[in-house]
């Protein structure tokens, strides 16, 4: 089940969406806009038959004034591919859901596609959620199983007199064009002069464009983007290649739209191709741009490319373009007559028929850069008769392409292949037409091999029948007129179009072909008929175009939810959380200002500043500090400058506040500094006439952000001895870099920290403050599940994480999905131990200290157990850090900061042995360089042995800690600190 089918039905209300969807200049006002979000579990199969452990597919369904939209889906755990669709029959009404779903599930380099049709019946309940299940066939196979999602409005959150986007209005992205004259009297204010003058690159040149009219800005533009299509300027790195590639691809696709009105229509097409051309990769053939990305929308390898692609189709959302063309019926059937009375024209080539053998003479067009819109595989644009001579001239889309003999090393005799890398100048974009006449000597059966790919579509035609590669085909003697068009989006190595000889034994084969072929015919004529309708109702617009932008906006929502999660908690470790975002971020200000509703109705990455904001100490002298429990927790002012404008609005005056302090702003003339990072989108999105406030009354004390499982509680928000704590249960897949610590803890206050942890990508369990099980092979990765959930007003509360999971053997198969937050129960393997931990923080000052703490760790089963508590670094000498002190003294420990302690109690267990100090551990290195070799790593701790079960309780205070008293034994024991009672009734803590 996706995690957003958690969440209640007034979150959807309050959170939801009014969209405009696909607006056209004549309407006036929103259209309804209804979205769903479903997923199907084991609906999609890599084997031959269904295995009940299957791939889940998740579905994107959308109608807009009443009418339904193209579906878009991925099945991660299937293939990499994006996957489209239709809705074929729908009824919606206040207590069910009914839908007849159609796909043509999309290839990948290594796992085929095939059409899928899906009946899902589901109950709507009363928190939002729908429930039920489906029934479907794929590759001809019966399928069924738990059908899982939400149904919900999208909702407008700009305000009233809101205008969305237009078709075919620039800009859009950085602002719109209605921001212009309020930008351009900002430009002439001290802070305006100074963004000003740092802006530079695509972005920066554009954005100087839009506010002085100076074509020299667009221009430099241009020349920059030049460099970068045509030379691939930046577009590569040593590591993370596919972010490098992001990055560039968003700063092309923004420039375009700055620069829409300024560039040469030449150009523009150039660039759009280019673009085109990476979103398709990136959507059906990831691995072409790189084979060592990780290609889960959360990762930090590929999350500014997936934004870069959506910053294409948006930038592109609108533009006109040519009607939907017809798809070409398939061929269905094995006999294809020869051409009757057709004489071959001037300058057209009759070769013999060669088994085996590509023609050697061909009329060919010359390869034009440009990559056509439509799909030759889908559809020849009614070019299946065509019969040119030497100097024919065809019109493809806007594009007019010429008919000429080519040349004798056109095919290489040698190699038994068409020349195509030559033929396409050496490119990797290419549209052509090729045209010969077969002559067949000897009627009999024949195969055709003219395969295709994702990023190569080559559809021939025989004498007017459009034919599959791998189709059984029986010729008669005589002319067989063949023509090829092509839409390459990478240059092969060869280009081999050829007939084959084929048997009796083939025809069984075809037959399966032909259901395959008539089924996809009819899945894309009714695709078509839905995309003239769209195209017609916004006066003739692009509707590949379109497909790219609700492919982005799907990979966008994918990665709010995937990497962000509610509560904008963002759960890659260490700064690569940042580069994920890093796009996206930008993205989602564009996409609200465009269209004045959100990619996610969820609090996700609208939240994403203040989370992080939320666990700052800021002191009334210096620059505000944060702990990483799971991630870097450092914002810029590049992502303030993103996300500002999508705060949400009771909470933007304080988010200016942390802005201010943590980029060093004191005043008016020091404003610029907030923007040094990202001088564009900062000049833009920069309030100057919003008062900056501090977070007290503002901001709550306590931070949820439950898909990934992370809490905070806070004290107060006074200054520098702020306390602030932080539990993480890892309660979602983390798609990206990750560590072993579901369950951890930090502590910062009174302006130290006193519970620690890694902050680099190199994480194991004994890094952690966990209990830790070295002698136990156990699931140290796994998540841990939220069993218990108390907050207060004043910042105090109460978690239990059940780590049931990571007590668990090792699965054997992936115990949880990739996307959606599924738990593959039949991967769970019991290893006999179980366990869960209660944490609980009390802010009250009851117990005679600012803060108590109580954990609880309730283990079953297992060898030795050693609980932890990772200690802070104290004063360090230039040698060698050294860590705060710590004192034993019995059943009891005090970590010492200057006039500061925090002192804790173990209750259980009774004979507690407990050691401080340093250790040193030998780990591999898990990626980057020096990969596999061994490293070691230090850490201190202090360690406490001696039971199955740990009962603590620690306060933090200047002075003399408040007595412990204790009243029993274990976990049933009642402990007494100061006027506070902490207990532990089995199952989560409790302050009394």
């Amino acid at each position: 089940m996706h995690r957003a089918c958690r969440c209640s039905a007034a979150l959807l209300i309050a959170a939801g969406l009014l969209g405009v969807g696909l607006t056209s200049a004549a309407e006036a006002t929103f259209p309804e806009i209804q979205a769903v979000e479903l997923t199907l579990s084991n609906a999609l199969f890599q084997t031959a038959e269904p295995t009940g452990r299957d791939a889940d597919l998740m579905l994107e369904l959308e109608r807009i004034g009443g009418q339904w939209q193209l579906v878009i889906g991925v099945a991660r755990e299937y293939n990499v591919s994006y996957h489209l669709g239709y809705v074929q029959d729908a009824a919606v009404d206040e207590r069910s859901v009914a839908l007849q779903v159609n796909m043509r599930i999309m290839a990948d380099s290594w796992v085929p596609g095939g059409p899928a049709t899906y009946r899902v019946r589901l109950a709507r309940q009363a928190d939002g959620r729908l429930e039920g299940t489906f029934e479907g066939a794929f590759k001809g196979k019966a399928v069924a199983g738990r059908a899982t999602g939400i149904l919900f409005a999208r909702r407008n959150v700009m305000g009233e007199g809101f205008q969305p986007v237009q078709p075919g209005e620039h800009p859009r992205t950085v602002f719109r064009k209605s921001d212009l004259p309020r930008l351009r009297e900002k430009l002439k204010t001290p802070f305006g002069q100074a963004a000003f003058a740092k802006m530079s690159g695509p972005v920066g040149w554009g954005v100087q464009y839009q506010l002085t009219g100076d074509g020299k800005y667009a221009k430099l533009a241009q020349d920059e983007v030049a460099e970068i299509v045509f030379k691939g300027k930046g577009c590569t790195a040593a590591f993370a290649p596919a972010r490098a590639l992001g990055c560039q691809v968003e700063r092309v696709a923004v420039a375009l739209d700055l620069c829409y009105d300024a560039w040469p229509e030449g150009f523009k097409r150039q660039v759009i191709t280019w673009l085109r051309t990476i979103a398709t990769r990136v959507f059906c053939d990831p691995r072409k741009i790189s084979l060592s990305a990780n290609w889960n929308v959360a990762s930090n390898h590929v999350g500014s490319l997936y934004a870069g692609v959506a910053f294409s189709g948006l930038v592109l959302w609108g533009e006109k373009g040519p009607a939907p063309p017809k798809p070409t019926p398939p061929t269905l059937a094995l006999e294809v007559p020869a051409a009757k009375d057709y004489t071959p024209g001037k300058g057209v080539p009759v070769v013999p028929l060669e088994p085996g053998v590509v023609p050697r003479k061909w009329l060919a067009t010359a390869a034009i850069p440009e990559a056509i819109s439509t799909d030759p595989i889908a559809s020849v644009q009614g070019l299946e008769t065509l019969r040119p001579e030497a100097g024919t001239a065809i019109k493809l889309e806007d594009y007019e392409l010429v008919f000429q003999p080519a040349k004798d090393d056109f095919v290489s005799a040698a190699d038994n292949t068409i020349n195509i890398k030559a033929y396409m100048g050496n490119r990797d974009t290419a549209t052509f037409c090729l045209y010969t006449v077969l002559e067949v000597r000897e009627g009999g059966l024949y195969k055709l091999c003219n395969p295709y790919s994702n990023s190569g579509r080559p559809q021939l035609i025989l004498n007017g029948h459009r034919l599959a590669d791998g189709q059984v085909v029986r010729l008669e003697k005589g002319l067989y007129p063949v023509f090829i068009v092509a839409r390459m989006l990478l240059a092969w190595g060869k280009f081999q179009p050829r007939l084959e000889a084929a048997t009796d034994k083939d025809i069984e084969g075809a037959k399966s072909l032909w259901e395959r072929e008539g089924n996809d015919y009819k899945a894309r004529l009714a695709e078509w008929e839905m995309d003239v309708a769209e195209s017609r109702r916004l006066g003739g617009v692009n509707m590949e175009y379109i497909k790219l932008f609700r492919a982005g906006r799907r990979a966008m929502y994918l990665l709010y939810r995937e990497a962000v999660g509610t509560g904008g908690f963002q759960a890659e470790v260490a700064h690569y959380n940042k580069d994920t975002t890093d796009g996206p971020n930008r993205y989602a200000t564009a996409y609200r200002h465009c269209f004045g509703y959100d990619v996610s109705p969820f609090p996700d990455i609208t939240h994403y500043l203040t989370r992080n904001a939320f666990v700052y100490i800021y002191p009334d002298k210096g620059r505000p500090w944060a702990q990483d429990i799971n991630g870097s927790v450092r914002i810029g002012g590049s992502y303030f400058a993103a996300l500002f404008p999508i705060v949400p609005d009771p909470w933007k005056p304080t988010m200016l506040w942390a802005w201010n302090r943590i980029e060093g702003v004191t005043d008016e003339a020091s404003r610029p500094k907030a923007i040094e990072e990202d001088p564009a989108w900062g000049f833009v999105n920069y309030p100057l006439e919003m008062e900056p406030k501090p977070p007290a009354g503002i901001l709550p004390l306590t931070w949820e952000a439950p898909d990934f499982g992370f809490y905070a509680f806070r004290n107060a928000w006074a200054g520098g001895d702020d306390i602030v704590t932080q539990v993480f249960l890892k309660a979602h897949h983390i798609g990206g870099w990750n560590g072993p610590n579901a369950g951890t803890f930090r502590i910062a206050g009174l302006g130290k920290t006193w519970a620690v942890g890694p902050e680099g990508r190199e994480r194991r369990r004994w890094h952690e403050s966990v209990v830790w099980l070295p002698n136990d092979d156990h699931y140290e990765g796994a998540l841990g599940r939220l069993a218990f959930l108390k907050t207060e007003k004043d910042g105090s509360g109460v978690v239990t994480v059940d780590l049931q999971d990571v007590y668990s053997k090792h699965p054997k198969r992936g115990l949880y999905a990739p996307y959606g937050g599924a738990r593959h129960d039949w991967a769970f393997e019991d290893s006999g131990i179980s366990g869960l931990r209660s944490f609980g923080v009390d802010y009250s000052g009851r117990c005679g200290a600012p803060a108590l703490f109580a954990i609880v760790d309730k283990i079953r089963g297992g060898h030795e157990k050693v609980w932890l508590w990772q200690i802070p670094e104290g004063e360090s000498s230039a040698k060698q850090p050294q860590t705060a002190p710590v004192a034993i003294q019995g059943n009891a420990f005090t970590i010492r900061q200057g006039d500061a302690t925090l002192h804790a109690t173990f209750i259980a267990p009774a004979a507690v042995k407990l050691a401080a100090g340093t250790r040193t551990m030998q780990i591999k290195k898990s990626a980057g360089h020096g990969a596999g070799k061994p490293m070691d790593v230090r850490f201190s701790a202090v360690f406490a042995e001696g039971g199955d079960e740990f009962f603590v309780v620690a306060t933090l205070q200047r002075g003399e800690p408040p007595a412990v008293k204790i009243e029993g034994k274990g976990l049933d024991a009642k402990v007494r600190v100061g006027g506070r009672l902490v207990a532990f009734d089995g199952q989560k803590l409790a302050f009394e």
